[in-house]
């Protein structure tokens, strides 16, 4: 009798903690898709936060005002259609935050490939403009030289011809 007793205390114990299991374990659907639109709001919004960057360091190198404005409407759109998926993941529709997500994350992949091109190249036009600077210096510096040189010494001549050209009188 007591091994029956223990076996239907170890079978009711065994149910329980069973039953509890089941009780406190959230379902899996709703669970992967809870978890995932966070998961993917939270990596559209650093994607955002790295193409914004990008934008940046593209306007801080000296890229042309226009293409800036183009990258920042077009960061605008991005940053509207997160919260589009933010508002739809409150919502508990999955398919729009799903779309306004891929298509949030997808500007922000572009937008930084566009504004690290920007960058590069308003950064190599820099380079491009010190390397004329640094080289027509001299150049200005030998031509102004010269300049003074011949001036002076067109000058010096036109005292030596007046001062040869003058006559001495008496008095």
């Amino acid at each position: 009798m007591n091994a029956t007793r223990s076996v239907a205390f170890l079978l009711i114990l065994s149910t329980l903690f069973i039953s509890l299991a089941f009780v406190s374990a959230p379902p899996i659907l709703a669970t992967s898709e809870q978890s995932d639109s966070p998961n993917e709001i939270q990596n559209a919004e650093q994607q955002f936060r790295e193409a914004f960057a990008a934008v940046r360091e593209a306007e801080a190198a000296g890229a042309e005002e226009n293409q800036i404005a183009a990258l920042v409407e077009r960061l605008n759109l991005a940053l509207n259609l997160m919260e589009q998926a933010k508002q739809g993941y409150a919502q508990g529709n999955s398919t729009n935050t799903d779309e306004a997500v891929a298509q949030a994350t997808y500007l922000c992949n572009q937008l930084k490939g566009e504004a690290n091109q920007l960058r590069d190249a308003a950064l190599t036009s820099s380079h491009h403009n010190k390397i004329l600077l640094f080289s027509m210096v001299p150049v200005a510096a030998l031509i102004v030289t010269l300049c003074v040189h011949y001036g002076l010494k067109m000058w010096r001549r036109s005292d030596v011809e007046r001062v040869m050209k003058m006559e001495i009188r008496e008095k």
